[in-house]
């Protein structure tokens, strides 16, 4: 049988039943040819080869011959890989043997073939029921014909010492026969009851890497690229779109994979010592630990943002990560949006303005803060008479005048620091500037007193500021306090002047 049948059986079984398969095919074949015997015999007669043959001899084991082959014929289409069939085969040459040879055929060293022929089986059991079938066929034979081959030697033997003269050199090599036989059938039925079994073990490995290998491939669908490191054999198989490739690494001389080698060319430049220390699969199995899975993420200048993780499959028997899937996945647009999910959580949606939660986080890092910068400036700032303004005019030319203290705000102070709508009307600045910040404040005045909308003239703020340098032991909630105070005295004085009586909404001014 060829390799390309060989690895079409799943198990030893499977082997034996094709195998009976393919020899009963075969001894049909030669049946069919063995047909010739009866008319080469009869050639033989006539060229006077066997001169104690008669003719009708070889019309016999011509007609023998065939009644054989069609009855085998039959078999084989029906149960060719039946036992039965083998046997019909094998005993029916035996039984044309004993019929040639009491037809003084001298047939002697073809007694011998028909074991031969059963050692194709591998098959023990048919073997030593072959042998000891031919034996017997073989001694009833040979002293079947002894009485006329004794009368015809010049020793005057008698037809017993004739016999016994013959069949002891039979029995000699038949036990030699037999003996050799049957180890070889032993080491046949062993090398293939093992080679099936260690194939039948291979294919349910191949099965799992297989399966394995799919997964992996599906991965590439979600993942830019996935690796399938072996620690322990230090490997790694890479899988792209549409290719697979194996990598032998060697960390006496590189301890990161040709992909992160590329990759360490491409993140930015701020990010590449954490990058290669990321990506030392010499020092990975430490850095993992007991975790599943270890990530980071990174910024190439080609593609944006990715991020690298190291995914544990497997572990030895102490618990040590020896295969681990790499993978590489781009999160470009994911970080894009993640960026506009977090620029809206935290903008004003009409001024487009930080709001008050992007300012109270602000604020919170000076709060533990050890130190504040003592160029910090803080400004507050508060639209006047708003409520009036959307009780005469209406609710737009609220907003109007709004987006008019924003505006003013971002041409004065956008350059210098953030700004924050953290109500209605009001407005909060935090700047960083070390100059007189007096002139800054009036050149927003300036742009206030110079404004002019469609709904409404004029426009009207008031702002106080408090510089960290001139308080130099006050905390962020100190000058707080002390900016919240500024603002509401001008807001103070502005009503004062217009004749309002307004509440204020704090009680800033001691």
């Amino acid at each position: 049988m060829g390799d390309g049948q060989f690895s079409t059986i799943d198990s030893y079984e499977t082997f034996l039943k094709q195998t009976r398969i393919k020899i009963n095919g075969m001894l049909n074949k030669v049946l069919w040819i063995c047909i010739i015997a009866g008319p080469a015999l009869a050639l033989g007669i006539w060229a006077g080869i066997f001169p104690r043959v008669q003719y009708s001899t070889s019309f016999s084991i011509t007609a023998l011959l065939t009644l054989v082959a069609i009855c085998h014929k039959f078999l084989v289409s029906k149960f060719a890989e039946s036992r039965i069939t083998s046997y019909f085969a094998l005993i029916a040459l035996d039984v044309v043997l004993f019929y040639m040879a009491s037809c003084h055929v001298n047939i002697a060293l073809t007694y011998f073939l028909v074991p031969l022929v059963a050692l194709l089986f591998c098959d023990k059991k048919l073997y030593l029921l072959t042998c000891a079938l031919n034996f017997i066929v073989m001694l009833t034979s040979v002293w079947n014909i002894s009485e006329h081959y004794a009368q015809t030697t010049v020793t005057n033997e008698t037809p017993l010492e004739w016999y016994l003269n013959l069949i002891g050199g039979y029995v000699i090599e038949s036990s030699i026969l037999v003996a050799a036989g049957y180890l070889v059938c032993k080491h046949m039925v062993v090398y293939f009851s093992n080679f099936y079994k260690n194939q039948a073990q291979l294919l349910e490995k191949e099965e799992k890497i297989t399966e394995q290998f799919a997964i992996l491939s599906s991965m590439t669908e979600i993942y830019q690229s996935v690796n399938l490191l072996d620690l322990e054999a230090k490997t790694s198989t890479f899988f792209g779109q549409h290719c697979k490739d194996l990598e032998i690494l060697d960390w006496s001389k590189r301890t990161r994979t040709k992909l992160n080698e590329e990759l360490s060319r491409q993140v930015m430049l701020d990010q590449y010592e954490n990058f290669l220390h990321f990506t030392n699969l010499s020092t990975l199995v430490d850095r993992i630990g007991q975790k599943k899975v270890i990530s980071d993420e990174f910024i190439s200048v080609i593609h944006g943002w990715f991020r690298a993780q190291y995914i544990v499959v497997n572990r030895n028997a102490e618990g040590v990560p020896n295969k681990v899937i790499y993978t590489i996945q781009n999160i470009d647009e994911d970080k894009k949006r993640e960026e506009h999910l977090i620029r809206i959580s935290n903008t004003d949606e009409m001024t487009h303005l930080f709001n008050r939660r992007s300012y109270e986080n602000d604020v919170h890092h000076y709060k533990n803060a050890a130190d504040i910068n003592p160029n910090l400036v803080l400004v507050s700032a508060d639209t006047n008479g708003l409520k009036q303004v959307n009780d005469t005019l209406g609710h737009e030319a609220g907003d109007e005048i709004i987006m008019a203290t924003a505006n003013c705000l971002v041409s004065v102070f956008g350059n210098i620091g953030k700004i924050y709508r953290i109500g209605g009307d009001e407005f909060m600045v935090v700047a960083y500037t070390a100059t007189d910040f007096e002139k800054v404040k009036d050149r927003f005045l300036e742009q206030v007193r110079a404004w002019s909308g469609n709904r409404v003239d004029r426009l009207a703020v008031s702002i106080g500021y408090v510089c960290k340098k001139d308080f130099p032991d006050a905390n962020i909630e100190e000058l707080e306090k002390i900016v919240d105070s500024r603002m509401y005295a001008m807001k103070h004085e502005f009503y004062k002047d217009k004749a309002h009586d307004r509440r204020v909404k704090r009680n800033a001014i001691s």
